[in-house]
């Protein structure tokens, strides 16, 4: 997936991976279509906080890493508890 992917083709993908037609937990608005990084084996879709940074990056030119690492936290992060079927952020870990 990349920058200009929509929602829709989500839904799609999500559809392909499950095998079935259920509420599964995507982030909208922005999608974050390029931190995906697939689904769980509970069919949940799993996202990359590095890559949610990245993505914020290139679509807010004026934004640098800690406004982007902010906006996570504050506004999206704190979200996921309360959404259906819940994606998965994976914080990688540095060596």
């Amino acid at each position: 997936m990349d920058i200009n992917t929509t929602d829709k083709e989500i839904e799609e993908y999500i559809e392909k991976q499950s095998g079935e037609d259920t509420a599964i937990g995507y982030f909208t608005n922005p999608n974050y279509a390029t931190a995906i990084l697939g689904m769980s084996t509970d069919n949940c879709l799993v996202y990359s906080y590095d890559k949610m940074v990245e993505y914020l990056l290139e679509i807010n030119k004026d934004w640098d890493g800690i406004d982007a690492i902010e906006w996570l936290d504050y506004n999206v992060v704190p979200t996921v508890p309360y959404m259906p079927n819940s994606p998965i952020i994976v914080y990688e870990i540095m060596e």
